[in-house]
C-alpha cells in the first residue's frame, strides 16, 4: 500500500514483481494520473491506482474527511484492501527498495521477547539491531529526553514463545538511510545500516516504541489502527497512529515486533529544516501523548471500536493533541469498517491498568556542581528552555494563520491581491490554513486559482466547507455571516500552531521578527492585556513593494504603550491568556490557542458584529484588562466593496470607549468598530 505524488520508481516495480500480491497506489491531486494509470495497466492483475476520481467514487464515509494533498490519503487504500479480502497490509512509502529476499520467510526468523530491567516506560530497539556506525541512534517519535538513557535500549533477550500470528504489526528498519527524525540527520552520520539479521525483537505491553509508515507489515487483526490522523502534519501523523494502536494492542491477544531491515531506503528529496518544522510535535509533545495513553483504561468498555472512540476523544477533547476532524475522521472510520464486516479483535482477559510514567530529571550541567552526579547531565533536555527577562521562561512558539476566504472576487482582482498577501502570510507563519467557503457551484476552490509556489507551499493547508457541510453543523440554512463564523471556527480547529492568527486573504501581516518580539512582550505583562495593531490601507501597487520584504521593524523597534485601563466588564468563561493581539474588523485577531479554546472561538452571538473588537475583546479580557498599541502595521490592499461598490476606508489610529450594555454590563468599543 502507498500513498504517492511521484512518477513510478524502481521501489515500486521491484515490489510488484517480487511478491505475490496486490499493489493498492492512492493518488492524490498532484499525481501523474497517466503515468500510474499506465503502469495499472501493464500490471492489471496485481496493481490498482485510486485516482481522485476513482476515490471520491468509493462509497466510504472517510473519502469526503480526509483533506487532498495529504500523506493520510493512504487511509481510503487501507479500506480498499479491507473489502477486497487482504489479510495483511504492507504499508511502505515509494522509496523504500524491498531486498530480495523479502519478508516471506520471516515467520522462520529468530524471535526475542525484550526485558527492561527498570521501569522505563519507553524502549529503543535500533541499539540492539548493531547499526553500523556504532553511534547513538533513536527511531522517530522516540521521546528525546530518553535517547541516552541506558535502560531504555540495554534490554535482556529471551528467545520468545509469542505465535507469529500474534504479531499485527512487524516494523521493518531500513538500512542506508533509516527512518530517524531530522535532529538525528541534522546531527549524525549517515548512511547507517544494521548489522543483525533475521531477528524478530518484540517489546514487552506497557512499553511504547514508535513504529511507522515506510516498511510496516500489518495483519488484519490491526487493521482497524491503520488510520493516519490528519490534522497534524505528515511526519508525526504515522507516529501518532502507532502510539494509539500500540496501546489498544495491549488490551488484546496480538503485539507489536521489530524485524531486521528487509528494506532499503534510498530517501526521496527531503529539506531536513523542513522536516525539523513538520516535527515539531513529536519533540514537544509526545510525553503529552504518551502520559494520555497512560492514563487511560479501555475498562469500561465492552468492544474495542467504542474504547478507540473513547480513546480518540480524549485525545480531541482532553489533551488537544489531534483536532476534532481527526474524531469525526475516526468516527467514520469505525462506521466504514463496520459495514465493510471488519471484525475486530477481543479484549483479553486482563486489561492494562492507568499509570503515571516515569520523568527524566531536567537537569543543567552547570547546577550541579562538583560533587553532583555527572552521569545526570547525560539525562538534561535536548531543547533547553529559553529564559527570558525577569526570570520567566518563555518556550518556542509555532506561529500559525488562517483566512477565510472564497473564489468570488470579491473587491476585484481578489487572487492578485491575496497572492501578495499570501506570500508574506508563507513567510511569516509556520502553518497557513486557507478555508474555501461556499465557493459558488462549478468554480474551482480558491487556492487552485493561486500560483503553484503558494498552492503547493510545505506549510499551506487547504479546508473546503460546502453549503452542505454549513447547513449540517448549524442545523439551518447557512446566512453569510454565520457562515464565516463556522469557517473561522473550522480554521481554529485545523491549526496545529501554539499561537493562531484569524486574518483574512488581502492582509499583509507584519513580520516574524515584529510578531516575535510583541508575543515575548505581552506574555511578560503581569495583568491580562490586549495589543492593538494599527490598521493601513494600501492600495495594490504599494502592497507589492510590502509583501516581498522581510518587514522593516526590528525587535528593538516594537514598542508597546499603555492606552486604556478599563475597569468590570463581562468576559465569559475566558481564564488565564497568554497573549491577545486583535486587529480591528477582524482583519487581524491573533491569540495563543488554550484561550481560543476556552472562549469557544468564533460564537453565534457575535453575528452581525463583523467580528469587531467589542465583541472579541469583552470575551478575551479580565475584569483589570489593560489595552496596549504597538507601533506595528497590518496592511489591507484596497478593494471596492461588493455592497458599496466605493474603495474602502478606515480610521488610521484606534479610539476607545467603554459601552455599557442593556444588561449593566460593560464593553470596549473603537472607533474601527463604529466605522
Amino acid at each position: 500500500m502507498s500513498t504517492t505524488i511521484l512518477e513510478v520508481n524502481a521501489a515500486v516495480e521491484r515490489m510488484v514483481e517480487a511478491l505475490d500480491a496486490s499493489l493498492v497506489v492512492v493518488g492524490d491531486r498532484k499525481t501523474n494520473h497517466s503515468e500510474w494509470m499506465e503502469f495499472q495497466r501493464l500490471h492489471s492483475n496485481s496493481v490498482t491506482y485510486l485516482s481522485p476520481d476513482d476515490q471520491m467514487a468509493l462509497p466510504f464515509e472517510v473519502v469526503k474527511r480526509i483533506p487532498w494533498n495529504h500523506f493520510g490519503r493512504k487511509s481510503i487504500g487501507f479500506l480498499y484492501a479491507t473489502v477486497g479480502g487482504c489479510e495483511i497490509v504492507y504499508d511502505f512509502d515509494d522509496d523504500n527498495h524491498l531486498k530480495p529476499e523479502g519478508f516471506e520467510a520471516l515467520s522462520s526468523w529468530e524471535r526475542l521477547d525484550a526485558r527492561l530491567s527498570t521501569n522505563t516506560h519507553v524502549f529503543n530497539p535500533y541499539p540492539y539491531f548493531q547499526p553500523s556506525n556504532n553511534e547513538t541512534i533513536w527511531p522517530r517519535g522516540f521521546p528525546l529526553q530518553f535517547i541516552r538513557q541506558k535502560d531504555t535500549y540495554d534490554a535482556t533477550m529471551e528467545p520468545s514463545s509469542e505465535p507469529f500470528k500474534n504479531l499485527a504489526v512487524i516494523q521493518s528498519l531500513a538500512d542506508h538511510d533509516p527512518d530517524v527524525d531530522a535532529i538525528y540527520r541534522l546531527t549524525h552520520s549517515l548512511p547507517v545500516s544494521f548489522n543483525r539479521k533475521k531477528t524478530i525483537v518484540i517489546p514487552e505491553r506497557g512499553v511504547y516504541t514508535p513504529w511507522n509508515a515506510q516498511a510496516v507489515l500489518v495483519s488484519r487483526p490491526a487493521f482497524f489502527g491503520l488510520l493516519l490522523p490528519v490534522t497534524v502534519t505528515g511526519r508525526v501523523s504515522d507516529i501518532w497512529r502507532s502510539y494509539i494502536t500500540e496501546r489498544l494492542l495491549w488490551d488484546t491477544d496480538y503485539k507489536l515486533a521489530f524485524a531486521s531491515s528487509f528494506v532499503t531506503q534510498y530517501r526521496n528529496p527531503h529539506s531536513y529544516m523542513v522536516d525539523f518544522v513538520d516535527e515539531d510535535d513529536l519533540y514537544n509533545k509526545v510525553d503529552d501523548m504518551l502520559q494520555a495513553l497512560a492514563g487511560w483504561s479501555s475498562a469500561k468498555h465492552a468492544s474495542l471500536s467504542s474504547a478507540y472512540i473513547d480513546l480518540v476523544t480524549k485525545l480531541v477533547d482532553e489533551c488537544n493533541l489531534l483536532g476534532r476532524d481527526d474524531l469525526h475522521l475516526a468516527k467514520a472510520w469505525v462506521s466504514d469498517l463496520e459495514r465493510v464486516g471488519y471484525v475486530w479483535p477481543s479484549f483479553r482477559q486482563t486489561r492494562m491498568e492507568t499509570r503515571t510514567l516515569q520523568k527524566v530529571p531536567i537537569v543543567d550541567e552547570r547546577h550541579l556542581g562538583t560533587d553532583g552526579d555527572a552521569s545526570n547531565a547525560l539525562n538534561a533536555s535536548s531543547a533547553p528552555t529559553v529564559v527570558e527577562g525577569g526570570g520567566r521562561t518563555a518556550a518556542r512558539i509555532k506561529l500559525g494563520g488562517f483566512i477565510v476566504t472564497r473564489n468570488d472576487n470579491y473587491g476585484g482582482d481578489l487572487v492578485g491581491r491575496s497572492t501578495l498577501a499570501l506570500r508574506r502570510m508563507i513567510e511569516v507563519f509556520d502553518e497557513v490554513v486557507v478555508v474555501d467557503m461556499n465557493t459558488p457551484v462549478g468554480t474551482p476552490p480558491f487556492l487552485a486559482l493561486l500560483p503553484a509556489d503558494i498552492s503547493g507551499a510545505r506549510n499551506i493547508k487547504s479546508v473546503v466547507v460546502s453549503p452542505e457541510m454549513c447547513a449540517r453543523e448549524l442545523g439551518a440554512a447557512c446566512e453569510d455571516k454565520m457562515y464565516e463564523l463556522l469557517a473561522r471556527n473550522i480554521g481554529l480547529r485545523e491549526s496545529a500552531a501554539d499561537v493562531v492568527v484569524s486574518t483574512n486573504s488581502e492582509i499583509i501581516v507584519p513580520s516574524r521578527s515584529a510578531l516575535d518580539e510583541i508575543i515575548k512582550q505581552a506574555s511578560l505583562f503581569d495583568d491580562k492585556n490586549a495589543v492593538i495593531l494599527e490598521r493601513v490601507n494600501i492600495p495594490q501597487m504599494q502592497a507589492q513593494s510590502i509583501a516581498i520584504s522581510k518587514g522593516t521593524e526590528g525587535t528593538e523597534g516594537v514598542k508597546m504603550s499603555r492606552s486604556v485601563r478599563v475597569q468590570d466588564f463581562r468576559v465569559g468563561p475566558a481564564g488565564l491568556m497568554e497573549v491577545s493581539i486583535i486587529g480591528d474588523c477582524g482583519d487581524f485577531q491573533m491569540a495563543h490557542r488554550d484561550l481560543w479554546q476556552k472562549i469557544g472561538g468564533f460564537a453565534k452571538n457575535q453575528h452581525g458584529h463583523n467580528f469587531g473588537d467589542s465583541d472579541v475583546i469583552s470575551r478575551w479580557l479580565s475584569s483589570s484588562a489593560t489595552v496596549h498599541v504597538a507601533n506595528v502595521k497590518v496592511y489591507h490592499v484596497s478593494h471596492t466593496s461588493h455592497k458599496h461598490d466605493k474603495p474602502a476606508t478606515w480610521n488610521p489610529e484606534p479610539r476607545f470607549t467603554v459601552v455599557q450594555n442593556a444588561d449593566g454590563s460593560k464593553r470596549i468599543m473603537s472607533t474601527w468598530m463604529v466605522a
